[in-house]
């Protein structure tokens, strides 16, 4: 493993800027979402392509920060410790991690629907 970089002197810690990051994403994420139900409802929809943009690009901000803050990495560095690990166990952590997230999706479909 190479030796980190010595931060400089205004760098922001990992769990800050992930903070910062998540925050600021899901804030985003909610006026895009807003916008879209907004316009919907006024009988101006916007196409799919454009709404996937406006909602989609803050979530994944919003994603990028939640792993920096729980991670204590930067995505960089977790990119590059992913990358370390053998074929085998990348493949065992992404179908682990493919059945949570069809979990939670799952969840919040039965939760969310009456």
């Amino acid at each position: 493993m190479q030796e980190p970089k010595p931060r400089s002197r205004f760098a922001v810690p990992p769990r800050v800027s992930g903070a910062i990051k998540t925050v600021v994403g899901i804030a985003a994420a909610a006026v895009g979402s807003y916008y879209l139900y907004s316009s919907a409802q006024k009988a101006q929809p916007i196409s799919p392509k454009l709404g996937g943009l406006i909602v989609g690009v803050p979530a994944m901000i919003a994603v990028m920060g939640l792993i920096e803050l729980f991670s204590g990495m930067s995505i960089g560095q977790c990119a590059a410790r992913w990358n370390e690990l053998p074929a085998w166990k990348q493949l065992v952590l992404s179908i682990a991690l493919i059945l949570v997230c069809v979990a939670v999706l799952i969840g919040f479909v039965v939760v969310l629907n009456p």
